[in-house]
């Protein structure tokens, strides 16, 4: 059974400011997108990847593939008008066999151990995604009145990559196409399946804003395997 990796970096970039994307953002000379496709291009159990696109950048895209030899980037499709419909785009390209990750181009820090514990978790879910307990006290706010407390031990900051039986979040999409998701394990839920939740690590960290990459650029500074 094969297992791809659809790499999702359509947008648009509004809230990172600058005049470059964030997945072009250069990160120690590399641009931020050059971190995950190393990663999966390098991992055993990816086959293959999938890159979503802004149809404005696919010159760009193809380059860094070819500099960097990423030949398991056999597939570039383009994005669009949400993250939900580019995620589906991506699943377009893909058979309905296998496993799918699906990941946000803007968090470059994914490693090999995440990536084969959410797959190991496969074998028991439907899907599978890394997550980071809240340790802050979270309020729900109304008017700019405090309303009420949120149970802090149910609450958790879910990332990426996410792993998924490929015909069943193909299924997800097609059936809940209106549902406009932030999240491709909400569409799951929707569904009635069940999704696992593994360790998340702060290294996982999504790049909003420019100042979000100085915690990226500290990560990478203490790994020299991240610097070449």
């Amino acid at each position: 059974m094969k297992n791809f990796a659809i790499v999702v970096a359509a947008g648009n970039s509004v809230r990172f400011g600058g005049s470059i994307k964030k997945q072009f953002y250069k990160i120690h000379d590399k641009p931020t997108i050059f971190y995950s496709l190393k990663t999966f291009q390098n991992n055993s159990e990816i086959d293959s990847i999938v890159l979503v696109i802004n149809k404005d950048d696919a010159d760009q895209i193809k380059k860094i593939v070819e500099e960097y030899k990423f030949s398991k980037a056999s597939k570039i499709v383009y994005g669009g008008n949400t993250r939900q419909e580019s995620v589906h785009n991506g699943l377009d390209a893909l058979p309905s066999e296998g496993n799918v990750l699906i990941h946000d181009a803007a968090r470059p820090l994914v490693d090999d151990e995440i990536i084969h514990e959410l797959l190991v978790k496969l074998e028991d879910f439907d899907g599978a995604a890394p997550a980071l307990k809240m340790v802050d006290t979270i309020v729900e706010v109304e008017n700019e009145q405090l309303t009420a407390f949120a149970d802090r031990d149910k609450l958790y900051r879910i990332q990426t990559p996410q792993a998924f039986h490929t015909q069943i979040i193909k299924q997800a999409h097609e059936e809940l196409a209106s549902l406009n998701a932030t999240d491709d394990t909400q569409l799951l839920l929707a569904l009635g399946k069940r999704v696992a939740i593994i360790p998340g690590k702060e290294k996982l960290a999504k790049i909003t804003r420019l100042e979000d990459t100085n915690a990226i650029k500290a990560y990478i500074e203490k790994d020299e395997h991240l610097q070449n």
